[in-house]
Order: structure tokens, then C-alpha cells, then sequence
């Protein structure tokens, strides 16, 4: 629902339920296309793709994709079923990403290459390399409390190419 006086969303992709492999090229071709078309720039298509990445390596496939304009703003929003430690942990994450966004290709560089590091649990390095990419704060948030289960949902916000 739009408040009165604020322009309608433009909605450029959607996306809600199982995500298969099929699903996420398909998704990544069309944003690729807006690309091309110039209609998103290059950032916004890398934070795109890590965050797809994220639904399908993290949260087994299933979850929500969304991509619109907003004033001056292409948001880039996905929601997905997760524990609230694994909650918690991406919240902690997107947090420094956001606090240390001026180093962020620093970090990124030195995670990738440290012996021995366990890349594994959670979104990690996605979230900091979505976070540079957008070049604004990620908004992580929960929705729901469930028993074991609650909802993820990661924004990102990126000036519009329209608008730069």
C-alpha cells in the first residue's frame, strides 16, 4: 500500500517460493537484462547475485527475491526461513559491514586469502561483498517468531541509476 503524495513502486523482478537452480539463472539472466538495458548498474547486479546466492546456499532454496524503485532508491530485498542465531549472526555481520564500509575491500581480500579459515557458516563474505556493492547501509531485520524458525529478510539500497 502507498502513503498518499509518494510515487508507486515500480516492481522490476519478484520472485516467491522455491528456488531452484533454473529460478535463480533465469532471475539473474533478467536482472542481467536490466543491466544491459541500463536500467540497474553493475553494482546492483553483483548484490543481486549475492543475495540469490544467499537463499540458495543458506536457506535451502526457498525463500523471496524482490527488486523495485523507490524514489531515488533500486531496493533489493530477500526474505528466507532461518534460525534466530543464524539471524542474530547476519545482523552482527551486516553491522560491521555497515560500520567499516570504508575498508570493506580490505576485509574482503584478507578473509578470502587466510590460511585455514572456515568460510563455511552463514552468509558471511556475501554480505560484506553485497554491502560494498551497494555503496549504502544493509537493512537486515526478523519477521515472525516461530518456534525454532523465524524470517530473514536482508535489504539492500543502492542509488538508482536514473538518478546518479
Amino acid at each position: 500500500m502507498n502513503d498518499e503524495g509518494k510515487e508507486p513502486l515500480t516492481f522490476l523482478l519478484r520472485h516467491d517460493g522455491e528456488l531452484t537452480l533454473e529460478d535463480s539463472e533465469r532471475l539473474i539472466g533478467e536482472m542481467l537484462a536490466c543491466v544491459n538495458a541500463g536500467q540497474v548498474t553493475r553494482a546492483a547486479f553483483r548484490a543481486f547475485v549475492e543475495l540469490v546466492q544467499n537463499i540458495r546456499l543458506h536457506a535451502a532454496g526457498r525463500g523471496s527475491v524482490s527488486v523495485w524503485i523507490e524514489q531515488d532508491a533500486l531496493m533489493i530485498e530477500t526474505s528466507n526461513s532461518a534460525t534466530d542465531d543464524d539471524i542474530r549472526n547476519v545482523s552482527e555481520l551486516a553491522a560491521f559491514a555497515n560500520a567499516n564500509a570504508d575498508v570493506l575491500g580490505d576485509i574482503i581480500r584478507t578473509r578470502r586469502h587466510e590460511p585455514g579459515r572456515d568460510h563455511s557458516p552463514g552468509a558471511g563474505l556475501g554480505i560484506l561483498e553485497t554491502r560494498r556493492q551497494c555503496g549504502r547501509d544493509l537493512q537486515v531485520s526478523k519477521s515472525g517468531d516461530h518456534e525454532s524458525k523465524s524470517v530473514l529478510v536482508i535489504r539492500a539500497s543502492l542509488a538508482h541509476k536514473s538518478r546518479l
